[in-house]
């Protein structure tokens, strides 16, 4: 589930996102943050996006194994309202485990298109974040 928003004054675009996937079996923490560096990979060929930071890091914050994901790129063919362009693409996530489902993973991001990460770009994706928590029930 994705929702979107556009600022009129900057035309800097912002997404908050959910969604589900498969996740492949892993024994370790260590092998989640692998899986996860690997998807985010596959998920950003380099014909569209030209990385220029990313970081991952393994977090205890909730008690299912997750991953914080921090990235900026170069979306080189963003959709705008006037065709195909290059913008700055800055996304901030959270990967975690389903707690009950464990061939689930969870992908919950903020992100914003356009522009320079606006300054209180971090406390708007970690309080979207911190909105969002799976059922521990079955």
């Amino acid at each position: 589930m994705v929702f979107g928003r556009e600022d009129p004054f900057t035309g800097n675009t912002y997404a908050a996102q959910v969604s589900a996937f498969r996740l492949p079996p892993f024994g370790t923490t260590d092998e989640l943050l692998a899986i996860v560096e690997a998807g985010v990979a596959k998920d950003s060929p380099p014909n569209r996006f030209k990385v220029v930071d990313t970081n991952f890091q393994l977090t205890t914050e909730r008690p299912y194994p997750c991953v914080r994901f921090r990235g900026s790129f170069e979306d080189l063919k963003a959709l705008t309202r006037r065709g195909f362009a290059a913008l700055p693409l800055h996304i901030r996530a959270l990967y975690c485990q389903h707690p009950t489902q464990g061939d689930l993973g969870l992908y919950i991001a903020y992100s914003q298109r356009g522009g320079p990460p606006d300054p209180d770009l971090d406390s708007q994706a970690q309080s979207f974040i911190d909105g969002v928590r799976a059922s521990q029930e079955r």
